[in-house]
């Protein structure tokens, strides 16, 4: 009998100890989900810093000083930070557009429309921007090597050439801002020459950047040269008709601006 309650009792303190040190090891897991948040998102900011520092330096070198080779290389040697790498450049376009227009269109415009428009017009650009990376996948698809996460980099890499053009007309606008509108493309063109040519490096850069992104896959010398100018060509007017649908009818009479 003394023996049973000395078992009982030796067990008392066995299975209180082992309740706290489960109670323990709970804890640390508990408190994980909550403390290894903070690391996570350090290290993407730390990556997203790291691109603005280093890669997106290098990627604008690569497509200006070696249109050729070196944009082919940036998809050649893409990795597993190419998903990333271009999800931040589709979000830096986007916010580009809705910040430059903006601050360039004046409190007039601003307290018409809203910001809301502005906030559209850069939906609208990051829109067009999947849609070219979902055309160059497609094509992989049928002629080359497809990865859909290594797509988003192609469109990426073509919001550069559009954030340029962007940049270009609101400088015009500062020395010309009689005639010129960020919401209306068609005074760009009645700009002249000058302008013409900044609209002609444009396609060219934009077709230059499927090309090679093209080559990179696989694809045919004879299909890419072809389908580049048809895939940006497609991109641009399906991304416009959608957003036009979707987006335009609330900006009121400022919406014919885009030409929609």
């Amino acid at each position: 009998m003394n023996e049973q309650q000395n078992n009982e009792s030796s067990a008392g303190p066995v299975a209180t100890g082992n309740i706290e040190r489960a109670q323990q090891i709970s804890i640390p897991v508990t408190n994980a989900s909550g403390s290894q948040t903070q690391p996570v998102s350090n290290v993407y900011l730390n990556d997203v810093k790291s691109f603005f520092s280093k890669s997106l330096l290098q990627i604008i070198k690569d497509i200006f000083s070696q249109p050729i080779k070196g944009t082919l290389g940036i998809f050649t040697n893409a990795g597993s930070e190419a998903y990333q790498q271009g999800f931040i450049l589709i979000i830096t376009t986007v916010v580009f557009y809705i910040v430059v227009p903006y601050i360039m269109a004046g409190s007039e415009i601003r307290s018409a429309i809203g910001f809301g428009a502005f906030f559209k017009l850069g939906l609208s650009a990051g829109l067009v921007l999947v849609i070219i990376s979902a055309l160059t996948f497609i094509v992989k698809a049928v002629s080359g090597k497809p990865d859909f996460k290594k797509e988003l980099l192609t469109g990426g890499i073509c919001g550069i050439p559009l954030m340029l053009i962007l940049l270009t007309i609101a400088i015009l606008m500062m020395f010309n801002k009689d005639s010129m509108s960020l919401l209306n493309p068609e005074s760009l063109i009645q700009q002249g020459i000058f302008s013409g040519i900044i609209m002609l490096y444009l396609l060219l850069m934009l077709f230059n950047i499927i090309q090679q992104s093209f080559k990179a896959s696989g694809t045919n010398d004879a299909l890419r040269w072809y389908l580049s100018p048809l895939v940006i060509c497609i991109g641009f007017y399906i991304g416009v008709k959608i957003a036009s649908s979707l987006f335009m009818p609330s900006m009121g009479g400022y919406g014919n601006g885009f030409g929609y």
